[in-house]
């Protein structure tokens, strides 16, 4: 029962004590467990859960540096910095699985207030921990709306 209680609880398990398997066929599952481990989606899903620095290159003098970690289980995003916090995160396969939409707001001391990051999933496929570039649209600290381009470095786990 403690487990049921914790963050860390597998959520497929409701699925056993209900008996009951629900599929979505007409659309893309937002969510690792409404695929079947035979779906061509369900690697790029598993790869996903990982600590990450994100660079923001606004131009080529400006960038910004942020680290978060996006949970096993729930694919949450939390930020590892002090003193700023995510809420209102949000990610999902586009484009028929081939982008990875990363959006998250911002609560703190940074450039960015609202913030979309979109990456090729190909590079998640692959066994390296290579950076992956991709671009970004949000919205900083002034309200203005600000994009560029985003470097994603997958850390240790």
């Amino acid at each position: 029962m403690a487990e049921a209680f914790s963050n860390y609880f597998e959520p497929y398990i409701s699925q056993e004590l209900i008996k009951i398997r629900f599929i979505n066929e007409s659309i893309l599952p937002k969510h690792i467990l409404k695929l079947s481990t035979k779906s061509p989606y369900s690697d790029v899903f598993g790869r996903i859960p990982n600590k990450y620095k994100l660079i923001f290159n606004l131009d080529e003098e400006t960038s910004h540096e942020l680290m978060i970690m996006i949970e096993k289980f729930h694919y949450n995003i939390l930020c590892l910095e002090n003193n700023i916090f995510i809420e209102n995160d949000n990610l999902s396969l586009e484009n028929k699985g081939q982008i990875l939409e990363i959006s998250f707001d911002i609560f703190g001391v940074f450039f960015l207030q609202k913030v979309s990051i979109f990456v090729k999933t190909f590079y998640l496929l692959q066994e390296t921990t290579e950076e992956n570039r991709g671009v970004f649209s949000g919205v900083d600290i002034n309200n203005n709306l600000v994009n560029g381009n985003i470097i994603i470095k997958p850390q240790k786990k």
